[in-house]
């Protein structure tokens, strides 16, 4: 929650935390610690933030080309 400040999208990414461990676990074994999925979860705001700026930046560049 502290990272992205929103309830639902921090509610969102807890979630897909969740399913990457429920993916993973079974082929890996579940890690002794919760340290793994933590690490995760607190991953999963950094990379919805980078691919959101990613997607603004892409479209500006195709509404300059468009421009042009």
């Amino acid at each position: 929650m502290r990272m992205v400040r929103d309830i639902s999208l921090a509610e969102e990414l807890t979630q897909d935390a969740l399913v990457a461990a429920l993916k993973a676990w079974p082929a890996s074994g579940v890690p002794a610690t919760a340290a793994w999925l933590m690490q995760t979860a607190k991953r999963r705001p950094i990379d919805h933030f980078r691919h959101t700026s990613m997607a603004v930046t892409k479209l500006k560049r195709g509404q300059q080309k468009y421009r042009e």
